[in-house]
């Protein structure tokens, strides 16, 4: 047996001796802290009290004494030394020099008892001395060494008659505490114990026993509580009594109760056994099938409508259960006996002997006992089959229309033929339960140039047989003699069934998985494109007639959409053709275009200086003639141009609001010297207010020119009046009025159509493309506007623009004719005297060009040519040019655009102007040149007076 530890002895104490020992363990510890810590936190007090004492003492002395000691007056240094003699607290105290021989002192003999020589630290403590040391400074040099030594026996008499006062109150505490523990132990621990003797005496049997304690504390109430539970006890003891003798008397009464009751029973199962009879001779003799089923699911019961329904003996069905017989019609479909509450009706699927499922209509009874807990359930089922089945065709039938609908309208709704006719033969697949559906389009559709080709296929995944038709490649219409085909072409049907009638049949149907297929042509507008081939690749051996009804109005659409798709490809074929030889005519207009500026550059130049640098008149009349073929070969480019890009439709005008006076007035001092030549009249009488119109300038001013030369050119005598009127519902006439030949009214629509005029074949009397009524007529319309012309033949003409004009003039409306005509009166290039001439250079390969360049240029501006991209780049690296006039078309290597690029990423040339001189002359050309980092553009040919305003414009003088 273990001994008992200290711990287990203390519990086993009485309470009184236990509250006895932690009292005295309490007040010891609590004297004890008394006695140690006070004391020991009062020396530290004093301690550290007096280290800052000494620390400042010291050095205040220092600082005092420093000066007599660096000046080595001992006199001064004495009389200190005598003043600090007079603090009761100072031991000793020694100065010394820097090498520690004796300056000035009292109390020497003290201090080498405390051995101050070897002390180096800034204060000690001895039993009665504190020691402290200091080197004294003068300007933070070290000129000596301060000792001073403390005494400390008024500290040390404080502490210890601090101890003797707290051993004194330690005492006290004790005695105090001994005697709270005495009076504790008599309120606390008498009346425990007087309960603990009261609960003994109830324990041994006597209930009469009561404790007296009348206290409110916690012990006064638990006693009270005591006495109370002991009443209790003492009540129900005499209940108890009582009760056993009721007990007596009910078991008596009760025996006669169960007397009572075996007799009624007799009586309720006689009742039942009538009752069950009734309910036998109703289960056997039902018409449809019933089953008594336990709570287990076993069939315990069930009557020969049921076995018949079933086709199973009484050994087969005594063996299964509910749930073997009873398949839920849905296999999300839970039908658990256990859940339900009455009765259930619901339909199912009931298996019968040679596994086909039956449709029946369920009906689940429950049977309950008297205790309301289900003990049987009496399962009802009517097979309603034939109805089921009827439903289903309905809704197969209701299924496949709307997979007819939905492929329509995929086939209609949906731009990608391939995925369309993807989508709807899987659809179709899906519903009908094919194995395989193919699309073969005919030889020639669809990008098809050999044989029939399967365009695309779906194969269901799911199908067993997969394998067979996968690896199959061969199309029913290849093994067909001429007549089949034939046959096929003419819009015959196919249609194999399980057992086909020819061999070759038999055999293709055996490399599909032996089931039935059919081939639908397809035939739109009596023209073959191919054929639907629907293998069922055995999931079936014959078509019902819904579903040959719903494949071949699928067929139909489907049909319907290759012949779309094929329209859709030859369009695109065409638009593909239209569009190539669209950028042959663009491509060669372009180079037409460029071929013939080119050379007329130096036609046109060169006459002019014919006609304006030489006396000679013959040379004169030489250059005016050449020089006026140039324009006519440039002016017959332009508008062949001009039709090319209206025909294209590539014009597209600036509109922004104009006035319209000095626009017209500047037009028609363009053809004054015309005029003049030919001894007309030529005048311009505007308008009472200048008005404002919302057209595109360049295009307004093409169009009057036309006119106006027009007029011009078919008038011999008389005059040409140009005139500006208000016409009605706020339109403005610009009228351009002759007294010329004038044109016959069955002329007047002709001579708006392309090459035509009213005078026409070698016997023409004018000459010209017929292209300038055109051009200015479809400008017109361009423009928003409309052109009307009256005419009498032998009087003259009169063509009228017609314009609708603003209210009154808009802000921002303004004269550009300078931008349009400024050019023809700049005859020269001048800058002011005694500054440098500009530096430009010329990049153009054309050496016409450039010395026709060089010949107007030279005069006025240092001039550098280079003939490629290679030169341009090494000269623009070694100087800084004012202006570079940009050809396009360089040969070999870079282009214009590719080199204005380059030098544009040379810092000191981003602000330097560059302007394209080139034959490509397009609106479209311009806008991409100036999009890529050229300032300005001047087609090719140009005239003397058009390169001073170009350059004048963009390169201006200091």
């Amino acid at each position: 047996m273990n001994k008992p530890n200290l711990l287990s002895r203390f519990y086993d104490l009485s309470l009184k001796l236990k509250l006895n020992i932690i009292f005295s363990i309490l007040i010891a510890l609590i004297a004890l802290f008394i006695f140690v810590y006070f004391p020991a936190s009062r020396e530290k007090a004093a301690t550290i009290n007096l280290f800052d004492k000494g620390r400042s003492l010291i050095n205040l002395t220092e600082f005092s004494i420093s000066p007599s000691v660096y000046f080595l007056d001992n006199e001064s240094l004495t009389e200190q030394i005598a003043h600090l003699r007079k603090g009761a607290e100072f031991r000793y105290v020694i100065v010394t020099d820097n090498d520690n021989e004796l300056l000035a002192h009292f109390n020497l003999n003290e201090a080498k008892k405390a051995d101050y020589k070897n002390y180096r630290d800034s204060i000690n403590f001895s039993e009665s001395v504190a020691k402290l040391h200091t080197l004294i400074r003068h300007k933070d040099e070290v000129i000596g060494h301060l000792y001073l030594g403390l005494s400390l026996e008024n500290l040390n008499a404080e502490i210890s008659e601090l101890r003797y006062s707290i051993t004194i109150i330690s005492l006290i505490v004790f005695l105090l505490g001994s005697l709270a523990m005495y009076w504790l132990s008599l309120i606390i621990l008498r009346p425990v114990s007087e309960l603990a003797i009261t609960a003994k005496l109830i324990a041994d049997g006597d209930t009469s026993k009561r404790t007296d304690i009348a206290t409110k504390d916690e012990v006064g109430q638990f006693a009270t509580s005591f006495n109370q539970m002991v009443d209790n006890l003492e009540l129900a003891r005499l209940n108890l009594s009582d009760m056993n003798k009721n007990l007596e008397q009910i078991v008596v009464q009760r025996t006669q109760s169960l007397q009572d009751e075996i007799l009624e029973r007799t009586l309720v199962e006689e009742a039942l056994r009538e009752s069950e009879a009734k309910f036998r001779s109703l289960f056997y003799g039902a018409g449809i099938g019933l089953m008594l089923v336990d709570t287990d699911g076993k069939i315990v019961e069930y009557n020969p409508a049921f076995l018949e329904m079933v086709g199973m003996d009484k050994d087969s069905v005594s063996s299964l259960r509910f749930n073997d017989i009873v398949i839920p019609e849905s296999p999300d479909e839970e039908l658990n006996l256990q859940k339900i509450r009455d009765i259930r009706k619901s339909s199912a699927k009931i298996k019968n002997s040679q596994n086909t499922l039956l449709w029946g209509k369920i009906t689940i009874t429950v049977i309950r006992d008297k205790n309301f807990f289900p003990v049987y359930y009496v399962v009802m089922i009517e097979d309603i089959t034939k109805s089921k089945l009827s439903e289903e065709r309905i809704n197969y039938q209701n299924m496949l229309l709307q997979t007819v609908s939905q492929s329509i309208s995929l086939l209609l709704t949906n731009q990608d033929f391939n995925a369309a006719v993807q989508e709807v033969i899987s659809i179709l697949g899906k519903s009908l339960n094919m194995g395989k559906i193919s699309l073969v389009t005919a030889p020639g559709m669809l990008g098809n140039r050999e044989g029939h080709t399967e365009y695309t296929s779906w194969i269901n995944q799911n199908n067993p047989e997969k394998e067979k038709y996968q690896q199959s490649a061969g199309l029913l219409i290849e093994i067909l003699d001429e007549n089949g085909i034939r046959s096929v072409r003419g819009g015959s049907s196919i249609q194999i069934n399980k057992l086909a009638e020819k061999e070759e049949y038999r055999n293709y149907q055996k490399e599909r998985g032996s089931g039935a297929l059919i081939l639908i042509p397809l035939i739109i507008y009596d023209s073959y494109l191919g054929y639907i081939q629907f293998d069922t690749c055995g999931t079936k051996t014959e078509f019902d007639d819904i579903e040959l009804s719903i494949i071949q109005t699928a067929s139909a659409a489907i049909g319907g959409a290759l012949e779309t798709e094929k329209s859709r490809l030859l369009l695109i074929e065409a638009k593909t053709k239209a569009e190539e030889l669209y950028k042959l005519k663009s491509n060669f207009l372009a180079n037409m275009s460029h071929e013939l500026r080119t050379p007329l550059i130096g036609i046109l130049g060169y006459s002019e200086m014919l006609v304006s640098d030489f006396t000679d008149d013959v040379v004169s009349s030489y250059g005016e003639i050449i020089n006026k073929s140039g324009n006519r070969l440039l002016t017959t480019l332009n508008m062949i141009l001009n039709l090319s890009k209206l025909e294209s439709e590539k014009v597209v005008p600036v509109i922004r609001p104009v006035k319209i006076h000095s626009l017209v007035e500047e037009c028609v001092t363009l053809f004054q010297s015309v005029a003049h030549s030919k001894q007309l009249s030529l005048t311009f009488t505007p308008s009472s207010s200048d008005y404002v119109i919302n057209i595109d300038e360049i295009i307004f001013v093409e169009i009057l020119n036309n006119i106006i030369n027009n007029a011009i050119k078919f008038t011999n005598t008389g005059s040409v009046t140009v005139e500006i009127n208000e016409h009605r519902d706020k339109e403005l006439m610009i009228s351009v009025i002759d007294t010329g030949i004038g044109i016959e009214e069955s002329q007047l629509a002709v001579i708006f159509e392309e090459f035509r005029q009213a005078s026409e074949g070698i016997d023409r009397n004018f000459e010209g493309t017929g292209l300038g009524l055109t051009i200015s007529k479809r400008y017109t319309e361009l423009l928003g506007g409309r052109i009307e012309v009256k005419s009498i033949p032998g009087l003259g003409s009169n063509f009228t623009l017609f314009f609708r004009y603003e209210d009154k003039i808009i802000p921002g409306a303004e004269e550009s004719v300078r931008d349009i005509f400024g050019a023809e009166n700049l005859a020269e290039l001048t800058f002011n005297e005694g500054v440098k001439k500009p530096q430009l250079l010329l990049v153009d390969d054309d050496e016409i060009n450039c010395e026709y360049i060089r010949s107007l240029l030279s005069p006025y501006l240092e001039l550098k040519v280079v003939h490629n991209a290679y030169q341009a780049l090494n000269v623009v690296a070694e100087n800084r040019y004012d202006l570079i006039l940009m050809d396009i078309n360089l040969g070999r290597g870079l282009d214009g655009v590719q080199l204005t690029k380059e030098i544009r990423k040379i810092p000191e040339y981003k602000p330097v102007p560059i302007i394209a001189i080139t034959a490509y002359a397009t609106e479209s050309d311009r806008a991409e040149f100036l999009r890529n980092g050229m300032n300005d553009y001047l087609a090719k040919p140009f005239t003397k007076n058009q390169l001073y305003y170009i350059i004048n414009t963009n390169l201006t003088p200091n």
